[in-house]
């Protein structure tokens, strides 16, 4: 996804989250729930996903909420996500991502619907927008 749009949440929550996936695998349950929850404190100063301006670092809180977003709230997202639909589910859609060469939200929310269903890209898409997004439930 083009990093200087909101889209680069594609990139950046992804390698998040498979760095925490990896941290789960190394260090175990313990440490990527630690890494989960310091994450979920962050998040919680973190603008709407959808939208953001990536590159309006004009003040300190924008410049920390583009971090947030980007480095904690989409990886969370996408934990959400993987919890909902499941593990299998979820690398496929990692490699229909990659497959299809997906740059942009629509394009990650049109293949999760293939994946997962409506519901699913329905509900993730409002937590795209949404200004408490691990709030609102599957």
């Amino acid at each position: 996804a083009p990093a200087s749009t909101w889209h680069d949440w594609l990139n950046e929550g992804f390698a998040e989250h498979f760095a925490l996936r990896a941290v789960r695998e190394r260090f175990g349950e313990e440490a990527f729930q630690r890494r989960l929850e310091t994450k979920r404190e962050s998040a919680r100063s973190a603008p709407p996903i959808q939208g953001l301006d990536r590159l309006d670092r004009s003040t300190p809180e924008k410049a920390q909420g583009i971090q947030a977003a980007l480095y904690d709230l989409a990886p969370l997202l996408l934990q959400q996500l993987e919890e909902q639909i499941g593990t299998e589910v979820y690398l496929g859609l990692c490699r229909d991502l990659a497959e299809q060469e997906a740059t942009s939200s629509a394009d990650f929310l049109a293949i999760l619907e293939a994946r997962a269903g409506s519901d699913v890209a329905l509900t993730f898409a409002t937590k795209l927008s949404s200004e408490d997004p691990l709030r609102i439930r599957w």
